[in-house]
């Protein structure tokens, strides 16, 4: 192979063969759509051992059952406020019509016994989860929707 200095045909081969990889590399990834979310929520608020927030309901089917992943903080320290767990995942059984929200109490209880806080502070809220009662399933596994906030809650 001979040496390639710096011309507009070589530019184009290399543009050729970087389009090509590139082409090749995403055409083998799964295609994915992303659809917005059917509902709305409000920001988290924590109250004591609870993190309570709003949740709406904006599909034209019931949902049966929300799932809510966060991050939880010591207020006092900043630091993670449970021992070894910064990511909290909560999942709710429900019942949701279309148009109708529904107020929701994350209890933090069963995580208190390793932790010296008393006030905390949360981060990276998203509702991870959704599923309806025709089966039909909305997922965000990375929090990609975590600021489809209602209002800043209380």
């Amino acid at each position: 192979m001979s040496k390639c200095n710096f011309t507009k045909s070589c530019l184009l081969w290399r543009v050729l063969v970087f389009a090509v990889t590139f082409a090749s590399v995403f055409a083998g990834c799964k295609n994915v759509t992303f659809e917005l979310p059917k509902f709305s929520v409000t920001a988290p608020v924590c109250r004591g051992q609870e993190v309570v927030f709003d949740f709406y309901n904006s599909a034209t089917v019931e949902i049966q059952k929300i799932q809510i992943k966060m991050n939880v903080f010591d207020k006092k320290t900043g630091g993670p406020a449970f021992k070894n767990i910064v990511a909290v995942e909560c999942s709710f059984d429900c019942s949701i019509l279309p148009s109708q929200s529904q107020q929701f109490y994350a209890s933090l209880a069963e995580y208190l016994q390793d932790t010296q806080a008393v006030e905390f502070l949360i981060d990276n809220f998203y509702i991870s989860r959704v599923s309806y009662s025709d089966g039909k399933e909305w997922k965000d596994d990375f929090g990609l929707y975590s600021q489809v906030y209602l209002s800043k809650g209380e």
